[in-house]
């Protein structure tokens, strides 16, 4: 077996030349490249490395530059005599390596020579060790292993630092870092599981450091390194694996800064999930209470209408619009309602109608009238009527017969004038027609007595021989043997002509011949007898008829 690692005692006391050896060839392992520095002290083993070559002699530095307590020169100036013994160049002696070297064979010649070999940098080893799985690495570090077949004896790199979401742990030969568990993160060089803390919008949930964590949920908030999840201010919410306080938005029908406790949304507003302030409602809107949290909550307000969400327009006239109308209602048959009307018992009678507020109304019926919003109909005043579905008192009229200004009580229509139904003053009556009280039309003025015509136009006076009551159309012809004087008014004008009479019967009846002896004037009632010793011819009408007897003598017309 060849030699490694031996301590020439001709070289300076800093200093340690290295071979290696085996029957039948030679190589050598460099272990470290050596450097001055202004002290003539030398740097820091470099790394170990193996090829065949011819036997040679390499320094080796153990200066303090390697940052521990106690430097290989001084151990091996304290150990000297124990490694040297009694033993004759060439017998083995048991190679005992300081702390932090090994010893990559056990028994070595005892040729003056030490052989050991320096752990890797950020590695620590007992005294006295014999392979390099003796270096563990620090706290913190790491020390991969090589391949097989890697050029490098000791089959390992240097130790590097453990990387960012791993942890090394001190004192442990770790090949390769260890994984942080789910959802933890650590830093660079961490030497402990309990390094691994959540990461941004994950718990450990009360398990502590080093345990997977889980997800942050809905509600609440998590920074980095959270032990448990922190519940969201009052009326907000977040979503899961949130990671800190803004993440805490307003729940709907809320509003707030992100990060604090959310207020009710106001009345007249809406409010959806994450506001900051409330949104106003679209004009002529309104809600029904606090915390609303869609814009489909602003509904129209009394006496508007609209779709849900939008700016309501005023109620158009003859509608009414409750609160939160999404279009007009129409008001009750024949009734109306002002723009702007919200309730139904605002839809009141037109002009012509009547009923209660809000319900279907009746038309007006004759004599009546019907204002605008009337709730039962008013009768016109005394003597006036209306036709139906009469709105004023003007439309109330005289009745016939009677006259006045509309919508006053009417008077009688005087004699001999008429009224037709509506006059407001009387009419006169034709020319020698008259007409009683109360008449209410042109063919109540008739004929006045003497006179005849058609009722309603001026009569002609009555012709003689005739006589003409009142009303008289036509004029009526005397009893024969009478006659009468023109505009004659009743039969009794009718009068025996000269010759006749009426035999007592009285005027108006018809006229007999005036029998002889006696002698008959023009309106004889009864005959009157000639003069003694006279005599008349029959039809005589005067005295001077009546002439003596024979035998008699004298004036015509006197006693004989």
């Amino acid at each position: 077996m060849g030699s490694l690692g031996i301590l020439a005692l001709s070289c300076a006391a800093v200093v340690v030349c290295t071979t290696m050896s085996f029957n039948g060839g030679s190589w050598s392992s460099l272990l470290a490249k050596s450097s001055a520095t202004e002290s003539g002290r030398m740097q820091k083993l470099w790394t170990f490395d193996l090829k065949p070559l011819h036997r040679e002699f390499k320094p080796v530095s153990f200066g303090d530059g390697d940052g521990r307590e106690d430097g290989p020169i001084e151990w091996l100036q304290d150990h000297w005599p124990e490694i040297k013994g009694d033993r004759e160049a060439g017998d083995e002696i048991e190679c005992i390596s300081p702390a932090n070297f090994y010893c990559p064979l056990k028994m070595v010649p005892n040729d003056g020579w030490t052989h050991f070999v320096r752990c890797p940098d950020h590695t620590t080893s007992p005294a006295v060790s014999y392979d390099i799985s003796s270096c563990v690495p620090d706290a913190g570090y790491s020390l991969p292993i090589l391949p097989k077949d890697s050029s490098r004896p000791d089959g390992r790199l240097s130790a590097t630092v453990c990387p960012a979401n791993t942890y090394c742990p001190a004192g442990q030969n770790v090949p390769a870092p260890l994984p942080c568990p789910d959802n933890t993160a650590s830093p660079r060089g961490s030497i402990a599981v309990e390094a691994c803390k959540a990461n941004v919008g994950h718990h450990h949930n009360g398990a502590g450091y080093g345990t997977p964590a889980q997800a942050c949920p809905a509600g609440f908030y998590c920074p980095a390194a959270s032990l448990e999840p922190t519940v969201c201010p009052d009326n907000t919410d977040s979503p899961t694996k949130s990671g800190d306080l803004l993440s805490c938005k307003a729940v709907a029908g809320f509003y707030g800064p992100y990060g604090t406790a959310a207020s009710p949304c106001p009345k007249d507003s809406y409010c959806p999930a994450a506001s900051i302030v409330p949104r106003s409602c679209p004009a002529n809107t309104a809600t029904e209470g606090p915390g609303n949290s869609e814009i489909s909550s602003c509904r129209a307000i009394a006496g508007y209408s609209g779709p849900y969400g939008t700016a309501a327009t005023l109620c158009p006239r003859d509608t009414y619009c409750p609160a939160a109308s999404a279009s007009p209602l129409s008001c009750p048959a024949n009734t109306f309602a002002p723009a702007g009307s919200s309730e139904v018992s605002s839809c009141h009678a037109k002009g012509g109608f009547f009923g209660p507020f809000g319900q279907p109304a009746d038309a007006c019926s004759a004599g009546h009238y019907c204002p605008a919003e009337a709730t039962a109909e008013l009768p016109c005043p005394t003597h006036e009527s209306s036709s139906p579905q009469r709105a004023r008192l003007t439309d109330c009229t005289s009745v016939a017969g009677y006259y006045g200004p509309a919508g006053t009580d009417a008077a009688l229509c005087p004699a001999n004038d008429y009224c037709p139904a509506g006059s407001t003053t009387p009419l006169v009556c034709p020319p020698h027609t008259e007409s009683p009280e109360g008449s209410p039309a042109p063919a109540s003025c008739t004929a006045v007595a003497g006179y005849y015509g058609a009722p309603g136009t001026t009569a002609v006076l009555c012709p003689a021989a005739a006589y003409c009551p009142p009303a008289s159309s036509e004029p009526l012809r005397c009893p024969p043997n009478t006659n009468s004087p023109a505009g004659s008014t009743a039969i009794t004008d009718c009068k025996a002509i000269a010759g006749y009479h009426h035999g007592g019967a009285g005027y108006g009846t018809p006229a007999s011949a005036c029998p002889g002896g006696s002698y008959c004037p023009a309106q004889s009632l009864d005959p009157t007898p000639c003069p003694d010793h006279t005599d008349s011819a029959p039809a005589s009408s005067v005295v001077t008829a009546c002439r003596s007897a024979a035998g008699y003598y004298g004036a015509y017309g006197t006693a004989a």
